[in-house]
């Protein structure tokens, strides 16, 4: 059953957290607004609890509740897109660790954590400017982490809109961030482009 839920936990991580993935902080906060009565509304908060399998929560958790905690903004001033996310998660997070026990395998630990992360994209005609802040600081660690672990990294980027549907971009990550083995985490780039496609289905009576 543990690593069932084990499963199912990443599976969700990967789908819903704005933290660290391939969603923009003006998204996660869109998503959070979605929830509310007023969808542009600038600012929007969340509360989730989540209740494991108490064999996975006291596995991984030590036994700790599970929640989040999240406070979002988002706004627009002439050519300035903006957004901001707080979060505050307690036993809410995993990292794996090598097995203390020797075993060939590394093991899951939870763990608390605070975040915020910012996100600003300027427009200059076809082109714009984008800079983003990620500040994510574990807390209650378990002494399998190293004490050092933290998630903190600045995006530089600019894009090139070519045309209404596409547009090409590039993108740099620059920070000091350390895994929970206490390994620094290397800086990245990345160059590329983007083009939607839309079509229209005939429907048939």
């Amino acid at each position: 059953m543990v690593h069932d839920d084990l499963a199912n936990y990443r599976s969700a991580k990967i789908r819903f957290s704005g933290f660290q993935r391939n969603v923009t902080m003006l998204h996660c906060v869109e998503i959070l607004g979605n929830h509310g009565r007023n969808n542009n509304s600038p600012a929007t908060g969340a509360y989730n609890k989540t209740y494991f399998n108490p064999q996975f929560t006291q596995v991984i958790f030590n036994g700790s509740g599970t929640d989040y905690w999240t406070v979002g903004a988002k706004g627009e001033w002439r050519n300035l897109e903006w957004g901001a996310v707080w979060v505050r998660q307690n036993s809410g997070d995993i990292a794996f660790v090598p097995d203390p026990a020797g075993g060939p395998e590394p093991i899951a630990v939870g763990f608390s954590a605070n975040g915020i992360e910012l996100y600003s994209r300027l427009k200059f005609g076809k082109f714009a400017a984008i800079f983003g802040f990620d500040d994510y600081i574990p807390r209650d660690l378990s002494p399998l982490i190293n004490s050092n672990f933290k998630t903190r990294y600045a995006i530089l980027g600019a894009e090139w809109h070519f045309s209404k549907s596409g547009y090409a971009f590039v993108e740099t990550r620059l920070g000091d961030s350390v895994d929970a083995q206490g390994k620094d985490v290397s800086d990245a780039a990345a160059i590329g482009f983007r083009y939607d496609f839309s079509w229209k289905t005939p429907h048939t009576e």
